[in-house]
């Protein structure tokens, strides 16, 4: 052996007891502490609780949430929660593991991060986080609440009254966001976002004096302060000062040329002000940038409705029948079921020589109006056009069901059914017509000449 001359020579029964000591050992911290973790397997890892104590699964749990293997974390925190209930870290560490799983954890992040807030209500983390995801959960109106009570703690940054007005104005809760954006500006009165901002809010509930008060305070200081601006213009226009509007807009644009709501407002202006194609060419610029925003898409609608009506009202002042029927065959191309125009070119096609196709075109607008007395009137007549008088009586007939004190439909009812030859039943229609207006001259007539074809020749000479 080589022993040095201080040393006990060992035999070999001793290195066999140290040998199966060590063994020994071994095999019982295998059995506490498990199979070790080895890289992305023991991230995967289920843990064996039973074989480990409370403190060693959370001594794991905490080194794999420093390792941001946050999936792993989450099965040891889990596990090891029923032994420390209230565990602030756990519970906040717990919470923030579901946090990081995105839209799919938001639920159960919350609910852990409740319970750790009701633990440290001071927690800005815990705080922030609990918010956010009740945000996410469509759940503003309580995270505005939360932020609400830590802007009120004494020890409160003033940034924390700006949050809570924030998620008020995210809840749709105005009057809490002006309360909490008055006390933040109380603290923090050079903020001109802010300020701004509870100017929309007055502006958006019609205060317009307290709107104009906050955008003119923005104003005093930043003369050029773009969101400031912004309001002023909607006010005016929403006042309907168009033209001051107007103004406010352009000068918005000259500070920031793309700004999309300062475009849109002046484009609504321009439109209010009835300079048409200026505002067709702006909102549609915009609805190709934007084709799925409703505002601007009514806007383009509207402007191209007014357009369309200034060229008819033209040519109805001209007298330009052909210009209007060529309006309202554009229409009608744009829109087969466009009643309006169907029922105008059945007027403007109502002649003799184009009797069938005003007939044509009020059939078709009855097909989407049916049992429309004034459509049915208007086919009526073109078949009277047309001479196709059988058809044209019961159309009448529908008429002055509907509209039983009609002088004139049952003037026409009688008219028709007298040149259909059906003398007794016209005889009963002026008779009516009588009824309702005794010195109707063309009454008196028309009964007369068909109680004469009813060779009742002494009551049409009463006549």
């Amino acid at each position: 052996m080589n022993s040095t001359p201080f040393e006990r020579p060992r035999s070999k029964a001793w290195f066999r007891d140290m040998w199966a000591a060590a063994a020994l050992g071994t095999m019982l911290a295998a059995l506490l502490l498990g199979p070790p973790l080895r890289g992305a397997q023991a991230s995967s890892a289920a843990p064996q609780a039973s074989k480990r104590s409370p403190l060693e699964l959370l001594q794991t749990a905490h080194t794999l949430f420093l390792q941001k293997d946050y999936e792993a974390a989450r099965e040891y925190y889990l596990e090891v929660l029923p032994s420390f209930p209230r565990n602030f870290d756990i519970l906040k560490n717990l919470a923030f593991c579901f946090y990081q799983r995105g839209p799919r954890g938001y639920a159960q992040a919350a609910s852990y991060y409740a319970k750790a807030h009701e633990i440290n209500p001071g927690s800005t983390e815990v705080t922030e986080n609990l918010a956010r995801c009740l945000i996410s959960l469509n759940r503003a109106g309580e995270a505005a609440d939360l932020f609400a009570k830590a802007a009120e703690r004494p020890d409160a940054p003033a940034v924390a009254w700006k949050r809570a007005a924030e998620t008020y104005v995210t809840a749709n809760r105005p009057q809490q966001a002006e309360r909490y954006y008055d006390a933040y500006l109380q603290r923090n009165p050079g903020d001109l976002g802010a300020r701004a901002k509870l100017g929309d809010l007055y502006a958006h509930e019609k205060n317009y004096a307290r709107a104009q008060e906050q955008y003119r305070l923005v104003l005093s200081s930043n003369p050029n302060y773009p969101d400031a601006l912004l309001g002023l213009a909607h006010l005016a226009s929403w006042q309907g000062q168009y033209e001051e509007g107007l103004q406010l807009f352009d000068r918005v644009l000259r500070l920031q040329r793309h700004n999309g709501e300062a475009q849109a407002g002046k484009a609504f202006a321009l439109l209010w002000l009835d300079r048409y194609e200026e505002a067709q060419a702006l909102f549609a610029d915009l609805h190709q940038r934007h084709p799925h925003d409703s505002e601007i898409a009514r806007g383009l609608e509207q402007t191209q409705a007014a357009l369309h009506q200034k060229e008819f009202a033209a040519a109805r002042r001209s007298g330009d029948t052909a210009r209007l029927e060529s309006l309202y065959q554009e229409r009608l191309s744009k829109d087969p079921n466009d009643v309006t125009a169907l029922r105008e070119l059945a007027e403007l096609t109502a002649t003799p020589e184009r009797c069938s196709e005003s007939v044509k075109y009020s059939r078709q607008a009855l097909s989407h109006s049916p049992g429309d007395p004034a459509l049915e009137l208007r086919l009526a007549r073109s078949l009277i056009l047309c001479q196709q008088y059988e058809e044209a009586i019961p159309r009448f007939q529908r008429v002055v069901a509907a509209k039983p004190n009609s002088l004139a439909a049952w003037a026409e009812l009688g008219a028709v059914l007298l040149k259909a030859r059906r003398t007794a039943e016209a005889a009963q229609a002026f008779q009516k017509v009588l009824q309702l207006n005794p010195q109707n001259s063309n009454a008196k007539v028309g009964l007369a000449l068909s109680l004469a074809a009813e060779h009742k020749y002494d009551e049409a000479l009463d006549r």
